[in-house]
């Protein structure tokens, strides 16, 4: 894993999407995003855990102590049973 922070001030929704999937991005964990730009994240490979809400170093050592992450593969697509699975592991703070 990964850890990178960027300024996204002034920037839309699509652009920063365009932006971590070419960053080859794996999963985006975020407190909410458009339905469309989830799909488009999904389409690419990037997969998307929303709804998450609380301190980010919370919310990814809740993820880690889980396993979570280790469910997502390098393509960074689940299959349905495996996402149920993760989402009952990420329940929202």
């Amino acid at each position: 894993m990964q850890r990178t922070t960027w300024d996204v001030a002034q920037r839309g929704s699509l652009e920063i999407a365009r932006r971590l999937a070419a960053a080859g991005v794996d999963a985006v964990i975020c407190g909410g995003i458009e339905r469309e730009h989830r799909q488009w994240l999904a389409g690419r490979g990037v997969h998307v855990v929303e709804n998450q809400k609380g301190d980010v170093e919370d919310v990814l050592a809740q993820m880690l102590g889980s396993g979570a992450l280790s469910e997502i593969g390098r393509s960074g697509t689940l299959s349905d049973a495996d996402d149920a699975v993760l989402r009952n592991r990420l329940k929202p703070a």
